[in-house]
């Protein structure tokens, strides 16, 4: 009889831990951390519909812009999970969703037909080390509120850095 009732409440409490960990979102699922109009604000009709496969420039194909939002959040949250492993639900934090703006039309650019072109594969690099500075900790989401006046603007997306010295 004893060990009857200690089956029975280990199948309860392994249904009942299975039943919790199905309603808890994922750490691999990650959360957008802006919308497919946040990027539609941030750049042109022509160079979306463009990097989402309309030739004519008119039309931005807005299963592509999801897609590539949702799989640039997936890539922040990685980096941004060192730091807080409940970051992948931090949606309203402003840095990361500037992040995920440019990141977005980064992944959509180089999955077109052009490809990357220069300017693109140095804002791609300025993305990146800015990921890496998330994940090791040097710049820390508790305390940035405000993106760097690099990443704020989406005028200044892909503007390359000032040249000191000229020939």
């Amino acid at each position: 009889m004893r060990r009857f009732l200690v089956l029975c409440l280990s199948a309860l409490f392994c249904a009942a831990s299975a039943a919790s960990l199905s309603a808890a979102p994922s750490p691999t699922t990650a959360m957008a951390y802006c919308t497919a109009q946040d990027v539609t604000d941030a750049y042109p009709t022509d160079r979306l519909a463009e990097v989402t496969g309309d030739a004519t420039g008119q039309a931005v194909d807005s299963t592509k812009l999801e897609a590539a939002v949702t799989d640039y959040a997936q890539v922040i949250a990685a980096s941004a999970r060192v730091q807080r492993p409940d970051a992948f639900e931090a949606t309203g934090h402003p840095v990361l969703k500037v992040l995920n703006v440019e990141g977005a039309y980064l992944l959509l650019k180089k999955r077109s037909s052009g490809g990357l072109d220069e300017d693109a594969l140095k804002a791609e690099k300025r993305l990146d080390d800015q990921l890496a500075r998330i994940a090791s900790g040097t710049l820390r989401l508790e305390t940035e509120t405000t993106p760097t006046a690099e990443y704020g603007d989406p005028a200044n997306l892909f503007r390359g850095r000032t040249r000191l010295f000229t020939r």
